[in-house]
């Protein structure tokens, strides 16, 4: 009898034979032997990352652990000391003199203690130059913290700011919003000892007159300038320089950078005489303090008087 019910193939060809290994439980014992492998790497993996970020933090813990606070002190004070290029500063707060004589200064410090400093600003966009210098022997790498949120960094790469052994740095500051007045502080303290900080105290006043364009790092510029000896007043040279603000390997490093911060009207000076003047305290390290320099100069604190004339670029 025959019907769609019933097939007319043989017994082997209605039911064949799986292959092994293809069969219903071959499959999930596959997967199985799959997970086990994967969870096993994935074992192996967390544990050689674990093992990884374990040799990492104890490598960094070390490296901040072998910073020895004794070894950046001396005679009882961090060996930096941080001051503005303006001459405008006094003792702050700390029972200091002034020093009489700035060339016979004792000791390999600049100043007996913290400064204040002033800063007269021409508006928003003018910056002022900060001082750093580092009499330890090696390289010290800074980060630099200001308390008020007006004032910033001129270079915002400059973090951390480096400088290096028996030496000094210099940085410029940036006015961002305009203020009649305002104290802030300036702080710098190693990346590797956090807690070892000096401060420069600044209190920034508004000048009578604005102008709308300031120098800053980079910048051409024509100024007539005076040079006097710090200590005894005696004026040793004046007369009218090119000079690019900040960086410039023709002069002296403290002139290049005493150019930072003048300001002049919309004509830039080829007009009018708009320019701004303003007086800075070079010590002899941004000044005259090798062998080659002349008596007159070298070894000697200058006060350099720079009036902007033209600002070429900007």
């Amino acid at each position: 009898m025959s019907g769609p019910w019933i097939s007319d193939r043989s017994a082997e060809e209605e039911n064949p034979t799986i292959p092994l290994g293809f069969n219903s439980m071959a499959i999930p014992r596959a997967a199985l032997t799959a997970s086990v492998v994967t969870i096993g790497v994935l074992l192996l993996s967390s544990l050689w990352v674990g093992y990884g970020a374990y040799v990492f933090l104890a490598q960094l813990d070390d490296s901040f652990s072998t910073v020895d606070a004794s070894e950046l002190k001396r005679d009882g004070r961090w060996e930096w000391e941080v001051t503005s290029l303006y001459e405008s500063c006094s003792a702050r707060e700390e029972g200091w003199a002034w020093p009489e004589i700035l060339a016979d200064r004792p000791g390999p410090f600049w100043f007996a203690g913290e400064l204040a400093c002033v800063w007269e600003h021409q508006g928003v966009g003018d910056q002022m130059v900060v001082v750093v210098h580092n009499i330890n022997s090696e390289s010290i790498d800074f980060v630099v913290n200001i308390s008020s949120p007006d004032i910033v960094l001129a270079d915002s790469s400059n973090q951390p700011f480096t400088v290096a052994g028996n030496s000094t740095g210099l940085f410029a500051l940036e006015l961002q919003q305009d203020v009649d007045a305002l104290t802030f502080t300036v702080e710098l303290a190693p990346v590797a000892l956090p807690e070892a900080i000096v401060e420069l105290e600044l209190v920034v006043s508004k000048d009578s007159e604005e102008r709308p364009l300031h120098t800053e790092n980079g910048d051409s510029c024509q100024v007539h300038y005076k040079v006097w000896n710090a200590d005894t007043d005696e004026l040793l040279d004046e007369g009218d320089l090119p000079v690019t603000a900040g960086d410039d390997s023709r002069y002296i490093t403290g002139f290049g950078w005493s150019a930072i911060g003048l300001d002049v009207g919309s004509d830039r000076g080829f007009v009018f005489d708009t320019g701004t003047t303003h007086t800075t305290l070079l010590p002899p390290e941004l000044a005259y303090n090798d062998a080659d320099a002349d008596d007159e100069v070298r070894g000697r604190w200058l006060r350099f008087e720079l009036k902007l004339n033209q600002m070429n670029s900007i």
